[in-house]
C-alpha cells in the first residue's frame, strides 16, 4: 500500500487576503489616517513636509559630492 505525501501548503495560503472593506474598517481605525482623510491642510503640510526632506537631501547629496568634483 503507497503512502501518500502530505501536500506542502505555500507560506501564502495561510494569509487569507482581506477585502476592500475589511482594510478600511483597519485604516479608520489609525488616528493618523482618519486625519489624513477627513483634513485638507493635514495632507498639504505632509506633502510639503515630505517635499522639504527630499529635497534637504538631493542639496546634502549635491554638496557632498559637488565638493569632491570641484577638488579632482
Amino acid at each position: 500500500m503507497a503512502r501518500s505525501q502530505p501536500v506542502a501548503r505555500s507560506p501564502m495560503a495561510q494569509f487569507r487576503s482581506t477585502t476592500w472593506y475589511e482594510r478600511q474598517l483597519r485604516r479608520h481605525q489609525s488616528p493618523f489616517y482618519r486625519l489624513l482623510d477627513r483634513s485638507f491642510g493635514f495632507r498639504v503640510l505632509m506633502a510639503a513636509l515630505a517635499s522639504f526632506c527630499l529635497l534637504a537631501v538631493v542639496n546634502r547629496f549635491e554638496n557632498c559630492h559637488g565638493a569632491q568634483a570641484k577638488d579632482n
